[in-house]
């Protein structure tokens, strides 16, 4: 399993969620309470012929602050259960359409 765990700041935090929701994937929930939201993502990887599933998690700290934990599990095809490196290329793709969203939005992306 891959881990990123991200905060992001700036007047325009709490519109993170709702940024991502044009990201395609091949199949794709999303869920959201008061000052959070979920979005679970699954993408086939031909390399291996499985799925990888990533689950992202904003959790709305603040009105100026939003956390960000990307999990990444699955892949693992073949004799050897290897995931080729699958999980860790999701959470980079994951981590990547959210920086370049909160560039968009001026805001600013730190790692916790």
């Amino acid at each position: 399993m891959e881990r990123v765990e991200l905060t992001v700041r700036g007047e325009r935090a709490s519109e993170t969620p709702s940024a991502l929701a044009d990201v395609a994937r091949d199949h794709r929930e999303d869920y959201a309470g008061e000052d959070f939201a979920v979005i679970v993502t699954e993408r086939l990887y031909y390399r291996t012929l499985d799925s990888v599933q990533a689950t992202t998690i904003f959790d709305l700290v603040e009105e100026t602050t939003c956390e960000v934990t990307v999990v990444v599990g699955g892949g693992k095809g073949g004799l050897a259960r290897s995931d080729v490196g699958a999980e860790a290329d999701e959470a980079r793709k994951i981590r990547r359409e959210i920086e370049s969203l909160c560039e968009t939005l001026d805001l600013r992306v730190e790692e916790r």
